[in-house]
């Protein structure tokens, strides 16, 4: 009976051994994903000592290959997903990279279209001074003919009012200018500050020490990028504030969000570092004050 009972241990042994040794040597060619491996090495070294005893020995070198076997499978796993991890990150960075530059092209093309506008504008404003002064040097050559006079300066307001919408409409191409300017900053800010991120990014298996490393690493090197961008950024900002302060003294009251990013443009013009959300605030706020400006001349 004892007999019967041992040589059936050692076939069901055996029955237990194939079958791991089957997936064991499955998932050598085809790796499965982190933790399946784990799993079956967990099972199979709870059943060992059910069978242990009763085994030969060659049926015990057996487990103990079969262990050894599915611990290769599960590094194995582990490598592959670090590898495949990697190639993913890389190729998300990739596109990423190909976006911001699509961007990047974009935004110059609709810049030189903006310059050359204001360029117009300008050729605009500069004509109607020009015909400014010459009314004005024959208002002083019609003295004595009152009829002429009242005519020269009937133009003159009028070319005076052109001369004023020229001007408004070159500070608003400007302003626009600017607004693309910064905007083609941020983009490329942003991408950056992404890359970086993604460099210090721990791993499943990275431990608590080493994540907090990384993560300091990780807030050092997006302050350089930002101390960078900062002095960058800085010629277009005091345009900006200058235009922002002109275009203020023009409505009628300034409302929270003006002194809110006022503080942003005092910062950056006077040295400080700001952050890419800053420089992302302050173009929204600056489109939304140039249709402010827009609404209010076309009352």
């Amino acid at each position: 009976m004892d007999k019967d009972k041992k040589r059936a241990n050692r076939i069901w042994g055996w029955v237990f051994l194939a079958a791991f040794w089957s997936m064991g040597i499955c998932w050598l060619v085809r790796i499965p994903p982190t933790g399946k491996g784990g799993v079956l090495l967990a099972v199979g070294a709870t059943l060992m000592p059910l069978f242990w005893d009763k085994a030969t020995k060659l049926g015990q070198m057996a487990w103990i290959a079969m262990l050894f076997l599915l611990l290769g499978v599960e590094y194995r796993a582990i490598d592959k997903d670090k590898v495949d991890s990697a190639a993913e990150l890389t190729k998300h960075f990739n596109d990423i990279s190909a976006q911001a530059q699509k961007n990047l092209q974009d935004t110059q093309q609709k810049a030189q279209l903006q310059t050359d506008n204001q360029n117009f504008l300008m050729i605009q404003v500069v004509a109607a001074n020009n015909r400014l002064a010459d009314l004005d040097r024959k208002v002083a050559a019609a003295k004595g003919n009152p009829q002429l006079i009242a005519e020269l300066k009937a133009q003159a307001a009028a070319a005076q009012q052109q001369n004023d919408t020229a001007a408004r409409n070159a500070l608003l191409a400007l302003s626009h200018n600017i607004v693309v300017d910064l905007d083609t900053i941020n983009v490329q800010w942003r991408h950056d500050q992404t890359v970086t991120g993604g460099k210090f990014s721990p791993g499943q298996m990275t431990p608590l020490d080493v994540r907090a490393s990384l993560e300091r690493q990780k807030q050092e090197a997006i302050a350089s990028l930002n101390r960078d961008y900062s002095e960058k950024v800085r010629p277009a900002m005091t345009i900006a504030n200058d235009l922002r302060i002109q275009w203020l003294k023009s409505l009628p009251i300034e409302s929270q969000e003006d002194q809110n990013k006022a503080a942003v443009f005092v910062k950056s013009v006077n040295g400080g570092v700001i952050t890419q959300e800053e420089l992302r605030g302050v173009i929204g706020y600056l489109a939304d004050l140039e249709s402010r400006i827009r609404q209010l001349g076309s009352h």
